[in-house]
């Protein structure tokens, strides 16, 4: 198998034991499996690795025709031309119960259950799955007494809020598809809020000189790089995203001072350094 150049060797590992699982999925038994399309819906795209296109979606519970109901999710792929695919991912609607043929390979060097789809799903009905769509599409709100509500995302995998930080609004994100995860989340939040100032003084220190080195970079004749005064009056912060392990990214917009581009840092809950990049 070729790769591309400048693959790491964690993604060139990953891409080989995806392929294994692929290659054995193809082998086994072809099926009918009934289950609830997660919220995420139909997707498609490219993956290093891939000759073509592929579309994937998961199915958050599930069942083999004749077998019992499964809540560990089903991942299931279709490759082809690239059109194809991104036609028929817009057919895959998020929450809703379908049957579809399949080879599935519920047991897995990859520990997820892997399907490859035959043909496009269809809708069923199946009274089994009520509850697990009820629970899908019941609005969750997580309503916290200093920070207000956070409220589950559509493709249910984030929690969305605004709070104040140093006399401004801050959109917040926290991973986590229930409220006792959004509830950890928020834990993590009042220890970053509660040390705004000095969070301020670290973005001084680690995310300033990064960004300069850069602009400096991109400098040409008649664009200089922006002044150290400038561009800290610039970086204003503007997201914080909370994920499941704990760390954090923030992100800085930068006005017109960057190019339009914007700043942003993932670090640990102590300020420990994880990488930065400008986007935009």
């Amino acid at each position: 198998m070729e790769f591309p150049r400048g693959i790491t060797d964690a993604n060139r590992q990953t891409i080989v034991r995806e392929r294994r699982v692929l290659q054995a999925t193809g082998e086994a038994p072809l099926v009918t499996v009934t289950g609830v399309v997660s919220p995420l819906g139909g997707v498609s795209g490219w993956h290093q690795g891939d000759t073509g296109s592929r579309l994937w979606f998961w199915l958050v519970s599930w069942r083999v025709e004749g077998g019992p109901v499964s809540h560990r999710k089903l991942k299931v792929y279709k490759f082809g031309r690239k059109q194809t695919v991104e036609s028929e991912a817009r057919e895959i609607k998020r929450c809703s119960l379908v049957s579809m043929r399949a080879h599935v390979l519920a047991e897995n060097e990859m520990d997820e259950p892997h399907a490859l789809l035959i043909g496009l799903p269809s809708p069923t009905v199946d009274p089994d799955f009520d509850d697990v769509i009820r629970d899908l599409t019941t609005p969750i709100v997580v309503c916290h007494d200093r920070f207000g509500d956070f409220a589950l995302d559509q493709h249910r995998t984030t929690f969305e809020g605004r709070i104040a930080w140093r006399g401004a609004g801050v959109r917040v994100s926290i991973d986590g598809e229930s409220a006792e995860e959004c509830g950890v989340g928020l834990v993590t939040l009042a220890a970053v809020v509660d040390n705004a100032d000095w969070w301020h003084e670290w973005m001084k220190r680690e995310i300033a000189p990064r960004v300069m080195e850069v602009l400096k970079e991109w400098e040409e004749p008649g664009f200089p790089a922006p002044s150290e005064e400038e561009l800290l009056s610039a970086l204003i912060l503007e997201d914080i995203s909370i994920y499941e392990n704990g760390e954090l990214q923030l992100f800085y917009d930068m006005g017109d001072c960057a190019g339009g581009h914007g700043a942003a840092a993932r670090t640990t809950l102590a300020g420990e350094f994880r990488r930065f990049d400008l986007i935009g």
